[in-house]
């Protein structure tokens, strides 16, 4: 990570701040302002490690799309009540990511579904996967259930048929 001197001086500043917001870190802070204050670039990856690298908008939109996928399937097993074999399908109802491998979008479908309050109806399976945090890889899972859906050119999935093709993926 590169900081100019400027950005340097901003940071000292926001950690002055919180060492005096945030007695109980106090040490830490102070750590920080001597690592930003005599530019021990060495030590740069240490005032960042708390914030993430990010996601680029193809990771997001795989999460927004399996998400909607999700919502659908929610709907119709709303409204097929009886439906047995979508309600008890091993993939009929969303379980999240992998934390280990794929925190990012366990940390943006949280973001999503909790803070920002989209996909609301997945909430009630929060408690059972750990918010959304599965113990296995799902990601390439959820490809292949994307790309189902685009067979289907993306057409709202409302018959057992379409549901189960693209949970069998």
């Amino acid at each position: 990570m590169e900081l100019s001197k400027k950005d340097r001086v901003v940071l000292v500043n926001q950690f002055q701040i919180l060492k005096r917001l945030d007695p109980e870190n106090r040490v830490r802070y102070e750590e920080l302002i001597d690592i930003l204050t005599f530019g021990y670039e060495i030590f740069y990856p240490k005032v960042s490690e708390y914030v993430s690298d990010g996601m680029n908008r193809k990771e997001c939109t795989l999460v927004l799309e399996i998400l909607d996928i999700y919502s659908m399937i929610e709907f119709y097993k709303r409204d097929n009540p009886t439906d047995q074999q979508v309600a008890e399908h091993e993939w009929g109802r969303f379980r999240g990511f992998d934390g280990l491998s794929e925190p990012e979008y366990v940390a943006f479908a949280r973001f999503l579904i909790e803070t920002q309050g989209n996909f609301a109806e997945q909430l009630r399976y929060a408690a059972s996967t750990n918010r959304f945090e599965w113990r296995t890889p799902t990601v390439p899972k959820y490809r292949r259930m994307i790309a189902a859906w685009d067979g289907l050119h993306r057409r709202a999935l409302q018959w057992p048929a379409d549901i189960l093709m693209v949970l069998n993926a």
